[in-house]
This record gives C-alpha cells, structure tokens and sequence, in this order.
C-alpha cells in the first residue's frame, strides 16, 4: 500500500531532528501528506485523568489552546512550529500552521498541530488516520519510551523509530539503503514484513536474518514462501541463518545489522499488558535502548 499519509510526534528537541527531516523526506518522495505533531502538557489535573479537554479544538494557530498553556509550553509549541518550519522549507513544501485538519494546499504538504493531552490519548486518536508514525527519541540513559509504546500499542500502525543521532548532521535520506529484516516466522514478524513493503522496495539490498539456538531453522518451505513473496512485491531478499550460541536475540540482531552497514531494521514488536501498562518483549526492549539506526516496527 503506498504511504500517503505520515505523522511525526515533535516535542522540538534536538535529538528529534533526524526524525523530522525522515518524515519530510519520505512526504516528499511519496507526494504525501504529514501531520506534525506538537503534544503539550494537559493543563489540569482532570485532563490528565481522562485525556482531551475539547478534543478537535485545540489546534494552535487560532484556537484558545495558547491561552490555556501555561507560559513555558506556548514557548515550547512556538519554538517547536518554528524548527519544522524552517526544516519544511528546506525540503520546498508547503506549511500550514492554521490548525485545519484538512488542507487545501497541494501535495505533499505538511500540516502542524498542537494539542493539550496525554501523549497517550493524543495517539490513540490521529495515530489510526495515518499511514505510517514517525518518532525521533532519546535511547541514551534517562531516555524514555511512553510516545513509543503508545504508538505501537494504541494506534495499530506501524512505527518508524528514529534513535538521536550520534553526530551533529540531520540525515535527508527518505529511504534506506540496505535492510535488515528479524525473520521468525511469527504473526508479528509477517504483518511488519507486508508493513515495510514500500520502505524496502527502495533499498538496494535486503537480508532476511533467521536466529537459532539448536540449529532448529525453518523448514525450506518456509524460506521459499518468505522469498517468494518479497520477489512478487520487487524484492529480492538474501537469506541469513545465525546461530545464537547463548547470545541474546536483541545482541544478535543489532550485532548482524552492524556488520551489514545496514541502514533500516525491521523487526516485529513483542510486548504484553501489566497491571494496565504495555511492556516490551526482550528482544524489542533491547533493540530500541541500543539500536544507533533506524527500526520499522510493527505489532
């Protein structure tokens, strides 16, 4: 399915940079649509209770939203339009900041928007309208993870999650270059495959990395039917079978996508609900707080 639709989740900080200039790029390169979205505290306690206050008339360019906000979040929603502002116009797109969910600007377009809720609420509700969630986060210590679980968890999109960079230079790649996919066969794995179709028909090379720990791989039939499937979409994958010899799966991975020079994981997410609360699997937890390239998940 061709992505014609993006939202990019941005607080404005500077590990988010890559992120944004991900989801201008793959706008561009599809004539899409992106929503940038600016989520900014709740403004009372009950909010951040039950989510949105006046859900829909929160949008920052003519709205009572600014007057709500207290002093330091209308800074950060300023300051954060700005930024994507300006990185829009270096990609020579139209920006509209009015608020309007719906654009008579032509395509590709970007629209920013900011809200008053919980991140939580915010994406359970515009993260099901898109095609594809882009987020930029922080993997080093103090980091945290709530826009991501949100994503991956309440939208039933899949999540495009861009680790801060390591050097000072916003990348304008759209599409990476040589993927690495985390194959096991399961419903996770299969429904990211299918999700990621259009990312990988870009890329140049595509392995399809398999991990044992006894030598038990997947029937033949099983590596013809993945690899038949990809060729069908235009994708010509390249088999991977690694023996895991007491190394973690999340270590294995990110271990195999580094010797490749890949540019992209794909992987599915694991996770299960505690006391009301989603928590990653162990091999998706350790991908995420470790990873220094891009990862497409789905769950």
């Amino acid at each position: 399915m061709p992505i014609k639709s993006i939202l990019c989740v941005f607080k404005g900080e500077t590990y988010e940079r890559n992120a944004l200039h991900t989801a201008l790029g793959l706008t561009k390169a599809n004539r899409a649509e992106l929503h940038i979205l600016h989520v900014s505290p709740p403004p009372d306690p009950y909010t951040q209770v039950y989510g949105f206050w006046g859900y829909g008339l929160l949008e920052m360019g003519e709205g009572l939203i600014l007057d709500r906000l207290d002093e330091s979040a209308k800074e950060q929603a300023l300051r954060a339009r700005s930024r994507a502002e300006q990185c829009t116009a270096s990609f020579d797109m139209p920006f509209d900041h009015i608020g309007t969910q719906i654009s008579h600007l032509p395509l590709p377009r970007v629209l920013f928007r900011t809200f008053s809720a919980t991140v939580k609420h915010c994406l359970a509700f515009e993260g099901r309208f898109t095609d594809l969630i882009v987020i930029g986060y922080d993997n080093g210590p103090g980091g945290e993870l709530e826009t991501t679980l949100s994503a991956l968890f309440d939208t039933g999109r899949s999540v495009l999650m861009i680790p801060a960079p390591k050097h000072e230079k916003a990348t304008t790649a759209a599409y990476a270059e040589t993927v690495v996919v985390a194959w096991d066969g399961s419903l996770a794995a299969s429904r990211t495959l299918h999700d990621a179709l259009s990312l990988m028909r870009r890329a140049k090379q595509v392995y399809l990395l398999t991990l044992s720990e006894h030598g038990d791989w997947p029937d033949n039939r099983a590596e013809a039917a993945v690899t038949g499937y990809l060729q069908l979409h235009g994708v010509l994958p390249e088999m991977l079978k690694v023996e895991l010899n007491g190394q973690s799966a999340g270590k294995a991975i990110l271990a195999q996508a580094q010797s490749l020079a890949a540019d992209l994981l794909v992987m599915g997410a694991y996770g299960h609900s505690h006391v009301g609360e989603m928590i990653l699997g162990g091999a998706t937890d350790h991908v995420l707080k470790h990873a220094n390239i891009p990862v497409f998940l789905s769950h």
